[in-house]
C-alpha cells in the first residue's frame, strides 16, 4: 500500500491509497469546516490597517493592481508569514533531535528574534529535565478506513510512562481548543502508516499534550482526552465529507 498527500482545487488535503483508489479527507481539513471568526476579523482588521497606510500609494493604481493588492495575504499578512515560518523551522529542529541529526539552519526573513534552534534545543532539555520521555514515533501517517479519514501527527512519547499524543505549537497565544479534536482523531484512527510502508495498528494513547514552545519559554499542557471530544471529531467529518463528496448531489438532475 502507498498513502500519499495530494490536494484538491479548494486546497484541502486528501491522503490517497494508489493501490485501492481510496481517498481520505485530511484531519486539518476537516477541522476547517468550522467558522473562525477571530480570524477573519484579524485579517480583515490587517487588511484596512495596510489600506489606510498606504492610501496615497492605493490611490495611484489601477483597477487590476488594486485588486491584485487587496488579494494578495502577502501584502498585508507579512507578520502572519513570519510567525508561520518560524514554526515551521522550529518544527524541523525539533524532528532533527528526535531523529539525532544535524539541523540545517534557515533563516526567516524578517525574523528579529532569537534563533528557533536556540529556543527549540533549550525547551527540549529543559521538558527532559522534568519529565522523563522516550519518542516513539513523530511524523507518522494514520488512517480510518471506519471513517474515511486521515492524517499526520507530530509526536507520540512515553511521558513518565504515559502514552501521550504531543502537538508541538510555537504560536503567540498558546494552543487553540482545535488541537484536542486534532489530537484525539489522530490517535483513534484505526492504523498507522509508517515510513518504510508498513501498515500496522495505532498505538493505544492514554493522554493528549502540546509542548508549545516560544523564545521566552516552553509549557507542557494537558488537553482533554475523552470520548465527547471523540463524538464532536466525528460529528465534523460527516460535515466535512458532506461538503465534500455529497453536496452537489443534494438536489437531483
Amino acid at each position: 500500500m502507498t498513502l500519499r498527500r495530494d490536494y484538491d482545487d479548494d486546497y484541502d488535503r486528501w491522503y490517497l491509497n494508489d493501490d485501492t483508489g481510496d481517498r481520505y479527507l485530511g484531519v486539518t481539513s476537516i477541522l476547517n469546516v468550522v467558522a473562525k471568526p477571530g480570524v477573519d476579523k484579524a485579517r480583515l482588521k490587517l487588511q484596512a490597517t495596510y489600506l489606510a497606510d498606504n492610501r496615497k500609494t492605493m490611490s495611484e493604481l489601477t483597477k487590476a493592481q488594486y485588486l491584485a493588492q487587496v488579494k494578495n495575504d502577502g501584502v498585508y499578512l507579512d507578520d502572519w508569514r513570519i510567525a508561520r515560518e518560524v514554526g515551521t523551522e522550529a518544527h524541523a529542529v525539533l524532528e532533527s533531535i528526535l531523529n539525532d541529526k544535524e539541523h540545517e539552519e534557515k533563516e526567516v526573513d524578517g525574523w528579529l528574534g532569537q534563533s528557533p534552534t536556540l529556543w527549540m534545543t533549550r525547551a527540549w532539555e529543559e521538558l527532559n529535565e522534568q519529565f522523563d520521555i522516550k519518542p516513539l514515533h513523530n511524523e507518522t501517517m494514520v488512517f480510518s478506513d471506519d471513517y474515511g479519514y486521515a492524517g499526520t501527527y507530530d509526536n507520540a512519547w512515553l511521558i513518565d510512562g504515559e502514552l501521550c499524543m504531543v502537538d508541538a505549537k510555537t504560536n503567540k497565544n498558546g494552543p487553540r481548543s482545535s488541537v484536542g479534536l486534532q489530537n484525539i482523531a489522530y490517535a483513534m484512527a484505526e492504523k498507522m502508516y509508517l515510513p518504510d510502508g508498513t501498515i500496522t495498528d495505532n498505538e493505544t494513547f492514554e493522554r493528549s499534550r502540546v509542548f508549545w514552545v516560544r523564545p521566552e519559554g516552553w509549557q507542557l499542557f494537558e488537553l482533554r482526552f475523552d470520548n465527547d471530544l471523540w463524538v464532536d471529531f466525528r460529528a465534523m467529518v460527516r460535515i466535512a465529507q458532506h461538503n465534500k463528496l455529497r453536496e452537489k448531489k443534494v438536489i437531483e438532475e
